[in-house]
């Protein structure tokens, strides 16, 4: 996968989470599971990929948590 790429898919993927909501306690939560997601994805697969997915799913998982 291309650097530039994966670069892309993280900035659209924190970029599309975040406008979703205006609710600070929203985004608070897409922030803490986008960290905790990425770095999760990234060592259970050792890929830059695998962290790029976990981080996606992360934010999805934190934001709806703290809807």
């Amino acid at each position: 996968m291309k650097p530039y790429f994966l670069s892309l898919v993280l900035f659209l993927a924190i970029a599309g989470g975040s406008s979703c909501s205006s609710d600070p306690n929203v985004r608070q939560g897409q922030t803490g599971g986008v960290v905790v997601g990425g770095l999760a994805g990234g060592l259970i697969t050792n890929s830059w990929g695998g962290a790029a997915v976990g981080a996606a799913m992360g934010g999805l998982i934190g934001g709806e948590m703290n809807r």
